[in-house]
């Protein structure tokens, strides 16, 4: 199962750290203060949009949040590695994984 996180807090908690305004956050994401509003209220996000927002926050929210959990799933795992060059696969991944039999 997926870890419970509220992806929208966790956004808005990087962006208070960093002192950004929600209208300077905004434009640096290319969206409106309403959209950021939403983002922040939001428990999942979609995947560009939150690539888009961990490159203007300088964090990997994918990384910290998802993929270091111990409750990750190997659904997740596939989604995920399904938007990655063969060559940016991680070599890490247990030998019994599903991900390793469905992406060889």
């Amino acid at each position: 199962m997926i870890p419970k996180v509220h992806i929208g807090k966790l956004i808005k908690q990087k962006v208070e750290q960093r002192s950004l305004s929600i209208t300077e956050f905004a434009k640096l994401i290319h969206r409106s203060r309403s959209d950021v509003y939403y983002i922040y209220d939001c428990e999942s996000i979609d995947i560009a949009l939150l690539l888009q927002i961990s490159d203007v926050l300088d964090f990997d929210f994918i990384e910290n949040y998802y993929c270091n959990s111990k409750t990750k799933t190997t659904e997740f795992e596939y989604v995920l590695l399904t938007f990655l060059q063969e060559d940016e696969r991680p070599d890490t991944l247990p030998e019994n994984s599903v991900l390793m039999k469905k992406t060889k």
